[in-house]
C-alpha cells in the first residue's frame, strides 16, 4: 500500500519509473482475504509454502511477500533499485518526484530480502507511520481480525488424510470435506484449513 502510494501520489509512471509489482500471502487469513480483494486487489495463493510465495514475487521489480503468522518480506530487484538511482539523478532535489524516489530507495536499503528479520521491518513500519502522518491506533485499525481457532487433531494414519497442494480442501478419506464445509456454513466468512 505505501509503495503504491508513493507511485500515485507522485505520478512516477511519468518518468518512466512504473513497476511491475506483486503482493503475495497465503490463503490463511479470511479477514485480510476480504481486504486484498474489497480494498487493494491484490492476489492471495493458497499454497502455504514460504519458498511458493517467494517464488511468486522474485520475477518482479517490488515483490511483498508474507503469511498470516507474520513472516515475509519486501524483495526489490537490483535492475529495479539501479533504475530508481538513475532516474533521481535527472530529478530536481528536493522536488516530491525527487523525495518519492529517494524514499523508495531508502525503503529497498532498510528491508532485510531475508524472512524474519522483526528489526528491520519494524523499523520501516515506523518509518511508514511517520511518513504517513499516523499513530500506532490509526494503523491497528486498517485490519479488523477474525475470530480464530487451531485445533490439533489426532489420526491413527495421518497418510490417510490427503489435501489439495495449498492444504484448504480435504480429498480423503471421503466424506470428511463435506463435513467440514457443514460446520463453516455455520459462521460468516468461515474457513478451515486441513493441514497434514
Amino acid at each position: 500500500m505505501f509503495v503504491q502510494e508513493e507511485y500515485d501520489q507522485y505520478m512516477l509512471d511519468a518518468y518512466d519509473l512504473t513497476t511491475e509489482h506483486e503482493v503475495v500471502q497465503n490463503e490463511e487469513d479470511g479477514e485480510w482475504q476480504v481486504q486484498e480483494e474489497q480494498e487493494l486487489g491484490l492476489k492471495e495463493y493458497d499454497n502455504c509454502l514460504m519458498k511458493f510465495l517467494v517464488g511468486e514475487v522474485a520475477e518482479f521489480d517490488v515483490g511483498i511477500y508474507f503469511e498470516a503468522n507474520g513472516r515475509g518480506t519486501i524483495l526489490f530487484s537490483e535492475d529495479y533499485v539501479s533504475l530508481l538511482v538513475g532516474k533521481r539523478k535527472d530529478l530536481s532535489e528536493g522536488s516530491d518526484e525527487y523525495n518519492a524516489v529517494s524514499m523508495l530507495v531508502a525503503v529497498s536499503s532498510l528491508i532485510n530480502k531475508a524472512v524474519g528479520d522483526a528489526i528491520r521491518g519494524l523499523l520501516l513500519v515506523e518509518v511508514i507511520l511517520q511518513h504517513m502522518g499516523w499513530s500506532v491506533q490509526k494503523w491497528n485499525e486498517l485490519y479488523k481480525d477474525l475470530p480464530s481457532r487451531q485445533v490439533k487433531v489426532e489420526v491413527p494414519d495421518r497418510t490417510a488424510v490427503v489435501t489439495t497442494r495449498g492444504e484448504t480442501e480435504a480429498l480423503r478419506p471421503l466424506g470428511i470435506q463435506d463435513a467440514i464445509d457443514g460446520k463453516i456454513k455455520k459462521y460468516k466468512r468461515g474457513r478451515a484449513f486441513c493441514i497434514v
